[in-house]
């Protein structure tokens, strides 16, 4: 059986809202992964060390932030400052507007293929349905030169 390939519906144009929405659900990702940093060191005074140092160039510490002692074990998740936030959530803009950009292109080209596909079949279903009608005529012709060359049977009328 021959499937014909039709096209439903139309590629997708931009839209600053549906890229929009695309950016603010990256970004609440982000908020909940990326946002903060993990800090950790073996020891007790050179883990404090580290805090302050971070806490001092802008990172932050809040209740929501697990910190867990334990012997050789110390680590804690802080909040990147709003600086570094900023210009990652920017980047992250720029890479889903590029992957939107992208999708839409893909997208456009996939109908264009299908668009192809469709006419190249319309076309040969038009060849075939002149090679048929060709055919049939051909063959009508040729019964008629056959008629005309032997004619009909001619039986006596009576016994």
């Amino acid at each position: 059986m021959n499937t014909k390939t039709t096209i439903k519906g139309s590629p997708r144009n931009y839209s600053q809202a549906e890229l929009e929405a695309l950016q603010a659900k990256r970004r609440a990702v982000y908020a909940i992964t990326d946002a903060k940093e993990n800090v950790s060191a073996a020891l007790p005074y050179d883990f404090i060390m580290l805090i302050h140092n971070k806490l001092n160039e802008g990172y932050s510490l809040t209740r929501d932030c697990r910190l867990h002692i334990a012997p050789l074990n110390n680590h804690v998740a802080l909040i990147k400052p709003e600086s570094v936030q900023a210009q990652e959530t920017a980047a992250l803009d720029y890479e889903v507007r590029q992957a939107y950009i992208a999708e839409l292109e893909q997208e456009r080209e996939d109908y264009k293929k299908l668009l192809v596909q469709q006419l190249l079949e319309a076309d040969q279903a038009k060849e075939a349905a002149k090679a048929e009608q060709a055919k049939a005529k051909k063959l009508a012709d040729f019964e008629k030169q056959a008629d005309e060359c032997y004619g009909e049977l001619k039986l006596p009328e009576s016994e």
